[in-house]
């Protein structure tokens, strides 16, 4: 993608947020631009969309060696310790990437605020708090039977762990996470970039960032809630009743 196209993308989406910007964050956020600075990061160089890192989701077993990856473009160390590194094909995979840059800029906000750890949480926490994200079960095909917390994957993340809160469908702004599920119960965690509106100016699909295989790995996509003119099969429709949008906002004392 050229330095231009990159630079007009970035700059329609900040505009995009500024428009939706007419809620305030809480005192403890509102001093630091997280979604700003997510939009950045994901549109810029490190996340790059053009095939160099594809989609790959790891089945991982007690046989493989791919427990420490998470589906991120880089290798991510908390206090220390490795919590996920990088595989050799690079391969990324949704919650991964969604992952990688809440902490990306959660780090850089504690290092804002001179700390090392985000707020006092341990190496344990932060992989607790990624397997909440993950939607991480010890039935893999407990899907079916997930509880409404546990379905929000990072909305739940955020708000259990105090680094942010869900907001109404209405409320959502650009650089906001998301966890959705489809009418035929597949899901996937995105960041969202605007919504996609029908000529009445009604809500009928949603653009995002995230990795995907329609886009071979990290890229933009557009979805929806209705089907229109059959581009999409009903059974691949986003279910509006299960589309949970987050926001990063550290809140505690």
């Amino acid at each position: 993608m050229g330095s231009k196209i990159l630079s007009t993308m970035i700059s329609v989406t900040l505009m995009l947020f500024v428009a939706c910007s007419n809620q305030t964050l809480t005192k403890k956020s509102e001093s630091y631009p997280f979604q700003e600075e997510i939009l950045e990061y994901i549109f810029s160089d490190s996340l790059r969309s053009d095939g160099t890192f594809p989609y790959y989701w790891p089945r991982v077993s007690k046989d493989t060696l791919d427990t420490l990856h998470l589906g991120t473009t880089t290798n991510i160390d908390y206090l220390g310790t490795r919590i996920s590194a990088v595989r050799e094909n690079r391969g990324t995979h949704c919650v991964g990437v969604t992952w990688q840059v809440c902490m990306t800029t959660l780090q850089e906000w504690a290092g804002h605020q001179g700390q090392n750890a985000i707020y006092e949480m341990t190496v344990d926490d932060v992989r607790r708090f990624a397997d909440k994200w993950f939607i991480k079960l010890e039935d893999a095909n407990g899907l079916a039977s997930l509880s409404t917390p546990e379905e929000m994957g990072a909305v739940h993340a955020l708000t259990v762990y105090g680094l942010g809160r869900q907001v109404a469908f209405e409320e959502a702004r650009p650089g906001d996470f998301v966890q959705f599920w489809r009418t035929d119960d597949s899901g996937h965690s995105c960041i969202f970039l605007n919504w996609v509106y029908d000529g009445a100016g009604e809500i009928v699909g949603f653009r995002y960032w995230g990795s995907q295989p329609q886009t071979n790995g990290i890229g933009t996509d557009t979805e929806y809630f209705v089907a229109l003119l059959e581009a999409e099969p009903a059974q691949r429709l986003v279910n509006r009743k299960r589309f949970y949008v987050g926001r990063l906002a550290p809140e505690r004392d």
